[in-house]
């Protein structure tokens, strides 16, 4: 865990978490098995080895797909306008590679979310 960052996109949805919440803890896990109703969904969708698999596999989220999106794209570049505007972007080049394109986006939801004008 030092090293690596899990990926729950499905998970970040509020409705899901309060249901969780919501759910004894009996329901939740079973038999050692954590994570109880998903794995039983897992294995009615004909999943089973997905659905008792030991081991921990890597999930790439597909960024790249995202950051392409014409909608997104147009995103990046205004965000990087308004970052360079506040100073916080020295370089007036367009945003190249994957990660500073997904940074840019952090950050400016980041200053959307908590009210902070660039």
């Amino acid at each position: 865990m030092a090293w690596s960052r899990e990926v729950r996109l499905p998970f970040l949805d509020h409705r899901l978490v309060e249901l969780a919440a919501r759910t004894r803890f009996e329901t939740k896990v079973a038999d050692g098995w954590s994570k109880e109703p998903v794995r039983k969904l897992l294995e009615s969708l004909g999943m089973p080895e997905v659905a008792r698999r030991r081991d921990k596999q890597a999930y790439m989220p597909p960024t790249e797909d995202w950051l392409t999106d014409s909608i997104v794209a147009s995103r990046v570049r205004h965000a990087a306008r308004l970052l360079r505007r506040a100073g916080v972007l020295a370089s007036v080049e367009p945003p190249a590679g994957i990660l500073f394109q997904w940074r840019i986006l952090a950050v400016s939801a980041w200053a959307e979310r908590f009210g902070v004008r660039l």
